[in-house]
């Protein structure tokens, strides 16, 4: 009996190594960086930068120019992609390992999986004389068209993101004065319409994948519901960050007056652009708590150098 369970407990451990060693497709990788956009000064000159979630320990980030924005990091902080001259690029958060993956000079919005292992981005595709949204490898290969089939009514697809599991893509298509949000598998598969409406910018999910957050124009009844909550603050504002249920339904305003928002694990982080100098705070889910992580200083943004409204 002895030889037997020390065998069972072998084999049960070595399968408990073989999980581990192989991973889980869908875990879901933690954060331990918010990159950022600053007019820092620092030598050699950057806009590119990383801290810690609290906005400690801030990092530059080197490359040939300041001409970037639109910046995404991998959730353990040593990948990053962004746009320069309205093309995408990708490297290592050290400054290593550049490279160019487009070359069209229209190409924008690139977003890096979690797992730093995909990309999403947008980019004018001269055979359907449109903006298409693209997912690829890191390094640029297998590309598959996300919008191969434009969603109806739809002419040019320009903004995506992961879901914190990397297995998912939401993304923004306009067409004849309307927005939609939609949500997708990786291989372009199971397009789903989630909300359409007059204003919609730099969506997210959050990590149960149940909700998306989004920038824009909410509806007049999530104002309401909003100023309900916080008598009246902010209820006079129909630009905000907000959210809304994968099938559509229960659109809130989170936070009024904020035009950048990103989830990083289970926090906000968003900007309002519109005060100088621009700063990033961090928040509950619902926006509650807020604080900020820039130093009240410099001008920081999520995705824009040099900001504003």
């Amino acid at each position: 009996m002895k030889k037997h369970s020390s065998t069972l407990l072998v084999l049960l451990s070595l399968a408990i190594a073989i999980t581990v060693g192989c991973g889980d497709s869908h875990s879901v990788p933690k954060f331990t960086k918010v990159a950022f956009m600053s007019n820092r000064t620092v030598s050699p000159a950057t806009a590119m930068f990383t801290s810690n979630l609290d906005g400690t320990n801030v990092t530059p980030i080197p490359f040939s120019t300041t001409n970037v924005d639109f910046l995404s990091v991998s959730a353990d902080g040593k990948k990053a992609v962004f746009s320069s001259s309205n093309n995408v690029w990708a490297e290592n958060t050290d400054g290593s390992g550049q490279n160019q993956l487009t070359t069209s000079g229209q190409a924008y919005y690139p977003k890096i999986s979690p797992n730093g292992k995909k990309i999403v981005y947008g980019e004018y595709d001269t055979t359907v004389s449109t903006y298409v949204e693209w997912i690829a490898n890191f390094d640029g290969s297998g590309k598959v068209n996300l919008t191969a089939t434009m969603p109806s009514g739809m002419t040019e697809c320009y903004e995506g993101n992961f879901s914190a599991d990397s297995s998912q893509v939401v993304f923004l298509c306009y067409g004849a004065g309307t927005y939609g949000l939609y949500t997708a598998k990786t291989d372009g598969s199971g397009v789903k319409t989630v909300l359409t409406g007059s204003s919609m910018n730099f969506p997210s999910f959050t990590p149960d994948s149940k909700k998306i957050v989004f920038t824009g124009n909410v509806t007049t009844a999530a104002i309401r519901a909003f100023g309900a909550r916080h008598s009246g603050a902010g209820s006079s504002s129909m630009f905000g960050v907000g959210s809304v249920n994968i099938d559509g339904t229960g659109e809130a305003l989170l936070v009024p007056n904020a035009d950048e928002v990103i989830i990083l694990n289970s926090t906000l982080y968003y900007v309002n652009s519109c005060t100088f100098p621009e700063q990033i705070f961090k928040a509950n889910l619902d926006g509650t708590s807020a604080v900020t992580i820039s130093d009240g200083v410099n001008s920081d943004d999520l995705f824009y150098a040099g900001g504003g409204c």
